[in-house]
C-alpha cells in the first residue's frame, strides 16, 4: 500500500527511480496563495504548491494570464507564435509555433539558445489557435535545472504550458497557463525539508515572481506594440 498523503508516481525511466512525472489523478497538490493582478484587460493569477510523491518532496508555481490584444487571430499570430520576438531576454532555439513534434532550447544569454540540450518538446500546434509545450524529465547533468532557470534538482517533469488564441469581435483574447515544478529533496535524502523550506526558493527568486513582472511590463506590451505597429 501507498503510504499516507504520498502519491504515486509515474516512472520516467527504469535506471532512475527518482526521475518521475506527476500526472492527474495521480498529483496530491497543496496550493498556497500567489499573487493575483488585475491591470486593464491584463489578468494574472499566481499559486504556489507543494506535492509529496515517491520521488520526494516537490515544489512549483503556476501561472494563468489573460489579456486582449486589438486585431484578429490573424493578424497576432505570426507574431505570437515566434517567442523569441516579444519575449525579450529569453532566446528560443527555432519558432515554437512551426514545430510541433519537434524540441527547442531556451537560454537567457543571446546566441546560446543554439546551443546545448534541448529541454521543451512543442506536443500540439493549430495555427491562429493554440501552443502547448511539454517539458519532458531531463536525461542529462544531475544538479539544478536549467543553468539555474529553475530552483531545485533533476527528477520530475519541470513544466508543462498552454497558450491560446480566441477571436472575438475583431479582436484577440490571450490565455497562457505555465506550470513549474522541481524536485526540492529527492527520496534518498533525510526527508525533513518542511513545505515552506522547499518554497522559499520558488518565493523569493522562483519562476514566479520574476515571470509575473516580465509578463506584465515586457512581454504583453511588446506583443501588443508587434501587433499594433503592424495593423
Amino acid at each position: 500500500m501507498n503510504e499516507p498523503n504520498v502519491s504515486p508516481c509515474e516512472v520516467a525511466r527504469e535506471d532512475s527511480p527518482t526521475a518521475a512525472i506527476i500526472r492527474g489523478s495521480d498529483q496530491r497538490l497543496q496550493y498556497y496563495d500567489g499573487p493575483i493582478e488585475t491591470h486593464g484587460d491584463v489578468h494574472i493569477h499566481g499559486r504556489f504548491f507543494t506535492s509529496r510523491v515517491r520521488a520526494g518532496l516537490v515544489a512549483g508555481t503556476d501561472l494563468s494570464l489573460m489579456f486582449t490584444i486589438d486585431g484578429p487571430a490573424r493578424q497576432v499570430w505570426p507574431h505570437f507564435k515566434d517567442f523569441n520576438l516579444w519575449q525579450s531576454g529569453h532566446y528560443y532555439s527555432g519558432v515554437v509555433g512551426d514545430l510541433e513534434g519537434r524540441t527547442f532550447r531556451i537560454s537567457l544569454e543571446a546566441e546560446a539558445g543554439k546551443a546545448g540540450p534541448h529541454q521543451y518538446k512543442v506536443l500540439r500546434v493549430v495555427p491562429e489557435y493554440l501552443i502547448v509545450i511539454d517539458q519532458p524529465v531531463p536525461e542529462y547533468a544531475d544538479g539544478p535545472y536549467y543553468e539555474g532557470l529553475l530552483p531545485g534538482i533533476r527528477g520530475v517533469s519541470p513544466g508543462f504550458h498552454v497558450f491560446s488564441l480566441t477571436e472575438r469581435d475583431g479582436k484577440t483574447i490571450v490565455t497562457v497557463f505555465m506550470y513549474h515544478a522541481a524536485l526540492m529533496q529527492d527520496a534518498t535524502m533525510d526527508l525533513g525539508m518542511s513545505e515552506d523550506e522547499a518554497l522559499r526558493p520558488w518565493r523569493e527568486r522562483g519562476i514566479l515572481p520574476e515571470g509575473l513582472r516580465k509578463w506584465r511590463d515586457e512581454f504583453i506590451p511588446k506583443l501588443k506594440r508587434l501587433v499594433n505597429d503592424r495593423n
